[in-house]
């Protein structure tokens, strides 16, 4: 008969916890207001900046989750600066969903649509990592396709930028909508794994 191992006991319990803990780290949104709610204008999300207001707006036919999605379908897109909980070195993620609706489709020419995050040291911009994939005509319609990129912030950053953005969109017809736009710091996720894997270590034999 084997014999209880109070020991291991105790270190797969540990396990147990690190593991719940990595997972509640692994969903912490830094971003506010990710579903691109709108507030009293229909130029920005509430929170969200924007450019060439007459490229994209609010769209509350086909909104991923409550209340709307934004649409977008020529050259101007949103972008949110995220300062806090974002820190050189660290891997930061940036997601979200983006669909063309089979009413308008992307069509025709080379128009996509894309999720990037940006690094800037105060105003001035370091660095750009577009998520993948991007959506364009060869993007089936009516379905929400989760894009996503992860990058180091660079040592002379201050802070992450996430934007939603329609280029190209001289070429080709049609639009596409983002909605639930998510940025998460994965560095705290990656260190606590890798102390579970340093620091624990038993034998169940």
């Amino acid at each position: 008969m084997r014999k209880f191992n109070f020991g291991v006991a105790v270190a797969v319990s540990l396990l147990v916890w690190l593991a719940q803990d990595a997972a509640a780290m692994s969903s912490s949104e830094l971003l506010v207001n990710g579903g691109l709610n709108m507030n009293g204008t229909d130029e920005a999300p509430s929170g969200w900046s924007s450019w060439n207001n007459d490229a994209h707006s609010p769209d509350t036919a086909a909104a991923r989750s409550p209340t709307n999605s934004w649409a977008l379908w020529a050259d101007g897109g949103i972008y949110k600066d995220v300062l806090l909980d974002v820190y050189p070195g660290e891997v930061i993620q940036a997601s979200g969903y983006l669909l063309t609706p089979g009413s308008d489709v992307l069509r025709g020419g080379g128009k996509r649509g894309t999720i990037e995050l940006e690094f800037y040291t105060g105003d001035t911009f370091v660095t750009n990592h577009p998520a993948s994939p991007a959506i364009d005509s060869n993007s089936p319609p009516d379905t929400w396709i989760y894009a996503t990129v992860s990058a180091v912030m660079p040592s002379n950053a201050t802070k992450a930028r996430v934007i939603v953005r329609c280029g190209n969109s001289a070429s080709g017809d049609g639009r596409f909508l983002a909605d639930d736009i998510s940025v998460t710091n994965r560095t705290c996720l990656q260190n606590l794994l890798a102390s579970i894997n340093a620091h624990i270590n038993f034998d169940l034999g």
